[in-house]
C-alpha cells in the first residue's frame, strides 16, 4: 500500500527545508482578477483586486476595505503627530488568528505601501518615501516561519514612528 500526504502552503518559505527536501513540489499560479471575481461571486472594486490575491483575503477585506484605506491614510498623514501609544494601537486592528473583524496583514501592508507611494508621488514628501522603503524592506520578513506577526507589526510601527520623529 502507498500513502500520500499533501502539504499546502501559500509560500514554500513557510515550510522547513528538511520537509521540502523530501517533497515533490507543485507550484500553482496566482488567481487572476477574473477568477477571483467568479470564485467570490462579489462585485469587487479594482482597487481591492489590486491588493488581494486570494478569495480569503477578499472575504476578510471586502467589507472593511474603505476602513483599511482610511487607516492607512491616517498613518500616512498623522503618524508624525501621533504619540507612540496611539501609533501602537494600530497593531490591534490586524488579523493574526482568523479574526474576520480585523484587517488581513498582507493586504494591510500592500495598501499602506500604495498610500505611502501615492503620498510621495503627489506631494514629493521625502518622509513618505522613507516610510515606503521601511515597510517594503520589513515586509520581506513575513516569509520567516518563526515570525510572530503581532510583534512584527508592533516593531514595524515603532520603526516607522521613530523614523518620522527623527528619533
Amino acid at each position: 500500500d502507498t500513502a500520500y500526504m499533501l502539504l499546502i502552503s501559500s509560500n514554500k518559505n513557510y515550510v522547513l527545508a528538511t520537509i521540502l527536501n523530501r517533497c515533490l513540489i507543485y507550484t500553482f499560479n496566482a488567481y487572476s482578477k477574473e477568477e477571483l471575481v467568479s470564485i467570490t461571486g462579489c462585485d469587487i472594486s479594482d482597487e481591492l483586486l489590486d491588493v488581494c490575491t486570494t478569495p480569503g483575503q477578499i472575504k476578510i477585506s471586502s467589507g472593511n476595505f474603505d476602513k483599511l484605506k482610511n487607516l492607512c491614510l491616517t498613518i500616512v498623514n498623522k503618524l508624525e503627530k501621533a504619540n507612540l501609544s496611539n501609533a501602537l494601537s494600530i497593531a490591534n486592528k490586524i488579523n493574526y488568528k482568523d479574526e474576520y473583524d480585523k484587517f488581513d496583514l498582507l493586504v494591510f501592508l500592500k495598501v499602506l505601501m500604495k498610500e505611502l507611494y501615492n503620498s510621495y508621488r503627489d506631494t514629493n514628501n521625502d518622509k513618505s518615501l522613507m516610510l515606503y522603503n521601511i515597510v517594503s524592506e520589513q515586509a520581506q520578513r513575513l516569509f520567516d516561519i518563526r515570525l510572530n506577526k503581532e510583534i512584527f507589526v508592533q516593531h514595524l510601527i515603532i520603526t516607522m514612528w521613530k523614523a518620522v520623529k527623527g528619533v
